[in-house]
């Protein structure tokens, strides 16, 4: 069984709480605005623990380069993106 980087589980542990607190913001941040917008932005803050957990795991092994390592990059990209078209 493999166990885990200690960064990465101070990573989950320390957003997990706030993921609730930060998805309910921006959706009240959102207003009326279309379902699609709702959709995505309901998404975009669990893709970003998720993508940001994934590369912090991947980082830390052995496997640096590779489709995994790209996949949780753009994860983590196109949800800071969503996010930052909200916000700003």
């Amino acid at each position: 069984m493999r166990s885990e980087s200690p960064l990465v589980k101070m990573l989950i542990i320390c957003a997990a709480p706030l993921l609730a607190c930060s998805t309910y913001y921006t959706l009240q941040q959102l207003g009326d605005t279309h379902i699609a917008l709702y959709i995505a932005a309901l998404i975009a803050c669990p893709m970003l623990l998720l993508g940001s957990a994934a590369t912090a795991t991947l980082l830390a092994s052995d496997k640096r380069a590779g489709w995994p390592l790209w996949t949780s990059l753009v994860a983590m990209v196109a949800s800071i993106l969503i996010l930052s078209t909200i916000w700003f």
